[in-house]
Formats: C-alpha cells, sequence, structure tokens
C-alpha cells in the first residue's frame, strides 16, 4: 500500500522521490486516498470510523500535498501490467 507519505525535505511523494533518485519505477495496488475514500463510504461502525479518523490525521501530517501524487501510478506502471 502506497502511504503517500512525503519524502524527508521534499515536496514528493516518497515513492516518486524513489522513482526519480534511482529510476526505479514503484508501484502499488492501492493508495491510502483510495482506502481512506472507501472507509469513508462504508460508515457505520465505530471502530472504523475511529481507523478512519486516524489515517485521516496521518495523511493531514504526513502526507504529500501534491493531488497528483495520490493515487497516481508511476510512469511505468501500465507497461508492467501489460507485460
Amino acid at each position: 500500500m502506497d502511504r503517500q507519505e512525503k519524502a524527508p525535505n521534499s515536496d514528493l511523494s516518497a515513492i516518486q522521490s524513489v522513482n526519480k533518485e534511482f529510476g526505479v519505477p514503484v508501484v502499488s495496488i492501492v493508495g491510502m486516498n483510495t482506502l481512506i475514500t472507501f472507509l469513508g463510504s462504508e460508515k457505520g461502525i465505530e471502530e472504523r470510523d475511529e481507523k478512519l479518523s486516524k489515517m485521516q490525521e496521518y495523511r493531514k501530517n504526513y502526507g504529500v500535498t501534491d493531488p497528483a501524487a495520490r493515487d497516481t501510478p508511476t510512469p511505468n506502471s501500465k507497461k508492467q501490467r501489460t507485460e
């Protein structure tokens, strides 16, 4: 899971930073934004609501601010899936 965290001393996500620095595509099957959206649409269970709240707080503190870095596949991820 891509937690969509900021890389240290950067506005890039950790995945974007690895991709840029090493030229290595990093592919995740789900991003934190997608998981939060899903959990947010499934209200009603107190434990789930509590976890959702904690995830949203985590994203607020450590998440990337660039919307393009959220649930965005790396440039080579499409190629990898089709091979």
